[in-house]
Formats: structure tokens, C-alpha cells, sequence
């Protein structure tokens, strides 16, 4: 589970926010404004796209997920 001091925008964030300029923090944010772009959809369609990844988990949070659904799997094969 992500909690308030994991949530995006905090001083350890488990979840992609965006930067000061508005861009997107996470890795693939190059390769998916070039896919959005190419869409041939107008800007004002594919302006979320650019960002798409904010409050989304980052590599900690997906681990963090990942750990979760693990743990709940591991019990349920206990019962």
C-alpha cells in the first residue's frame, strides 16, 4: 500500500508526479510524447498523454505493489 509520506510530491515519492515545468517525471516520457505526437491527434487531445504517468507508481511503488499482491497470494495458498 502507498501511503501519505510515499504519495507523489513528497520528499519520497512511490507514485510519478510531475516536475516544476510541468513535464513528466518518469523514464519513458520521451518515447511516449513521440507516441502521442505521432498519433496525428491535435495537441488538445493528446495533452494528458504527455503527463500519463502522474500518480501512477514509480519503481518503488510498483514494488511495493508487487510485495502486496505477493503477501495476499502467499496467505491465501495457507488457507
Amino acid at each position: 500500500m502507498i501511503d501519505d509520506q510515499h504519495a507523489a510530491f513528497t520528499d519520497d515519492p512511490w507514485l510519478f508526479g510531475i516536475n516544476d515545468d510541468l513535464s513528466a517525471e518518469d523514464p519513458m516520457v520521451n518515447i511516449r510524447i513521440a507516441a502521442c505526437q505521432a498519433s496525428g491527434e491535435p495537441p488538445s487531445k493528446t495533452l494528458m498523454c504527455d503527463v500519463a504517468s502522474a500518480g501512477h507508481p514509480n519503481a518503488r511503488g510498483a514494488k511495493a505493489y508487487a510485495e502486496a499482491i505477493y503477501n495476499v497470494l502467499q496467505q491465501q495458498g495457507q488457507r
